[in-house]
């Protein structure tokens, strides 16, 4: 079972079926039949009993306070971009739509929010299909938290199992945050294997003061949030005593970076303005973890105050 294989190594997980594709290409072109079958049969089982499922699922693995499940499913969107609406109720239901903005303003008393999904190269440059850059969120529910950026990895120092074809300028982070937008970054797994959260493909970090539902998603809608799409990372940045995702007005700055990584870190840098700030290298010799039993090759910590 996914959650089985995601519970071995995550706090929380949302496993997102592929639930529609409003404008879906290729009717009239044989080459695009299969990647149409694929998904449309997706779309008819999810729709025959498969939601009810796969919702049963998520709340007999769901524990508060052990290991968290969210329901959530995926939109396509050629327009506008890939979607994922991740729910805060574990008995949210599937909401139907014709397009991602119709999508934004049918669900007015669902907590729940509209994910826009990005690709990433090494968790730096995201890059998208679709014309829809990262931006904001501004959907008109007043529960829905405003976290956009679910960030994907491909084509890094390794191979993706994933392949969603051409990138874009115009889909990267760098673009969105060129444009003045403010949005959190995830990371997720998109490789189809069934094992949520693999090594390599993208998981999320929370600052949170607890493995509660609560807690994840206030961390989720303060876009206290990091992303990391190789070893596991703790990082705790502040500016002026602002958390990551804070957004603060000041004419000096005081900044705190601590960063402990699961394996060597190599370097860190802090990056302003889309201009590297400061570099600083990891050490040479990483710091055993502390404990009994160690899960990894070593572990390194950088600090930083100035």
């Amino acid at each position: 079972m996914l959650s089985e294989a995601a519970k071995g190594q995550l706090d929380f997980v949302s496993v997102t079926p592929h639930a529609m594709w409003p404008d879906i290409p290729g009717a009239n072109d044989p080459r695009l039949k299969w990647v149409i079958d694929y998904h449309t049969g997706a779309f008819k089982r999810l729709r025959e009993g498969g939601y009810e499922k796969y919702v049963k699922m998520t709340n007999e693995y769901n524990k508060e306070g052990e290991f968290l499940t969210f329901v959530g499913y995926e939109a396509h969107s050629m327009e506008h971009g890939d979607h994922v609406a991740l729910n805060y109720d574990l008995d949210a239901p599937l909401v139907e739509c014709t397009s991602i903005e119709d999508w934004k303003e049918k669900p007015k008393d669902i907590k729940y929010s509209l994910l826009r999904t990005t690709w990433a190269i090494r968790a730096v440059t995201a890059v998208t299909t679709g014309n829809a850059s990262p931006k904001e969120t501004s959907l008109r529910s007043s529960r829905c938290i405003p976290v956009t950026a679910w960030l994907k990895a491909i084509r890094g120092d390794y191979p993706y199992l994933h392949d969603m074809g051409p990138r874009q300028w115009e889909g990267t982070i760098q673009y969105g945050l060129e444009q003045g937008h403010k949005f959190g970054i995830m990371a997720s797994t998109d490789q189809h294997s069934g094992y949520p959260g693999s090594y390599g493909d993208g998981r999320i970090g929370v600052l949170a003061p607890s493995l509660t539902r609560d807690a994840i998603w206030e961390a989720m809608r303060t876009r206290h949030v990091c992303a990391a799409t190789g070893d596991k990372i703790s990082i705790d940045f502040r500016l002026n005593d602002a958390f990551m995702g804070d957004v603060i007005r000041g004419n000096s700055r005081r900044i705190y970076l601590n960063v402990t990584g699961e394996s060597c870190i190599d370097y860190v840098d802090i990056v302003k303005n889309g201009q590297i700030l400061a570099r600083m290298n990891g050490p040479l010799t990483p710091v055993a973890p502390e404990g009994d039993t160690i899960h990894c090759k070593g572990k390194s910590r950088l600090r930083l105050e100035s």
